[in-house]
């Protein structure tokens, strides 16, 4: 199976357990934080949204710092072969592949973790029926939290934090799940003939948080994404780390920015659609499966019990039927 995407991705991460904002709400500040992110010795460092809309991190220098904040930003680095971050983590060929066949909302839970924490940047009527829902839970606003560097949070207040969080996480869930749900009856409509060209409208919408950038093939970043370590000093001239390198001087190639991984699930299948979607309906019970290449196969595998059993029984229905006639 073969790469989706065959560019540079820069993966902007929210966290699941704050309030889920749409990249409209803090474009401000979501534009902040890429500098922050890039020009840095750790390009993976947390940046935090402030209520005020501000992006802030870490200053660093063993000083004491309390941030609040009601969102988290972070980053997946993901060279073109896969190569992600900087521990040799691989990155999925096909990250909508696992997600789709996710066959229960239990299985979300190694998932998240197995995709460097899976998010989604909600649209804006998402992001309403979002806070409908945060509301209805007993929360009177968005929860402010506090990244603590040097200070103490107070138990009461610490107690308060995960007990938001923890209302916060399981809507979120709930919210993916709807999601992989919708993405999953897409392919499957779509391989059924079912989808009209007008459909496309539904992925081209997701497709929106999704921007191509031009980034050095050469830079800090991607050198240590391929080295998969990290470097533990930073020898950069003083202009190169703060990005006063001359573009002239630098090997610009076109990325992917991408804003949460529902949207990089979505750009696979934009590209697969262009290829061949390397998806089947089983001819059995309409289960949608993954495509091995080279593979006729029209049912399900035989990992999948139910069908498996159900073919069985129509096999010995028909080779009774057929003794039947015979005796």
């Amino acid at each position: 199976m073969d790469r989706a995407i065959k560019k540079h991705v820069q993966l902007v991460k929210i966290n699941n357990g704050c309030c889920l904002l749409s990249r409209s709400v803090f474009q401000g500040s979501l534009d902040n934080t890429f500098p922050l992110s890039k020009y840095t010795k750790d390009p993976l460092k947390n940046i935090y949204i402030t209520d005020k809309n501000m992006a802030l991190s870490y200053i660093g220098c063993d000083r004491k710092q309390l941030i609040p904040y009601v969102q988290m930003v972070n980053f997946v680095y993901i060279e073109k072969t896969g190569q992600a971050n900087f521990k040799g983590f691989q990155f999925p060929k096909k990250l909508y592949v696992d997600f789709i066949n996710l066959e229960q909302k239990n299985d979300l839970k190694d998932f998240l973790e197995k995709s460097l924490d899976f998010c989604i940047f909600p649209t804006d009527s998402e992001m309403q029926q979002l806070f409908k829902k945060y509301r209805k839970a007993g929360l009177r606003g968005m929860p402010i939290y506090y990244a603590s560097y040097g200070y103490k949070i107070p138990e009461k207040l610490d107690a308060q934090f995960r007990e938001a969080l923890f209302k916060i996480a399981e809507i979120n869930i709930n919210f993916i799940w709807e999601k992989q749900q919708e993405l999953k009856n897409f392919v499957a409509d779509y391989l059924a003939s079912k989808k009209h060209e007008n459909n496309l409208l539904w992925l081209n919408k997701q497709l929106e948080n999704i921007s191509p950038t031009l980034m050095d093939h050469n830079s800090y970043i991607w050198e240590r994404v391929r080295d998969a370590r990290l470097i533990e000093r930073d020898d950069r001239k003083i202009e190169d780390a703060i990005g006063m390198k001359s573009v002239k001087n630098i090997y610009p190639i076109e990325s992917y920015r991408v804003y949460g991984h529902y949207a990089l699930c979505c750009l696979e299948i934009a590209l697969d659609i262009q290829e061949a979607l390397p998806f089947y309906l089983c001819s059995k019970c309409g289960q949608l499966n993954h495509k091995e290449t080279g593979s006729k196969r029209k049912t399900c595998p035989p990992s999948n019990k139910s069908c498996r059993n159900r073919r069985e029984r129509e096999r010995k229905a028909i080779s009774n039927k057929h003794k039947n006639k015979l005796a």
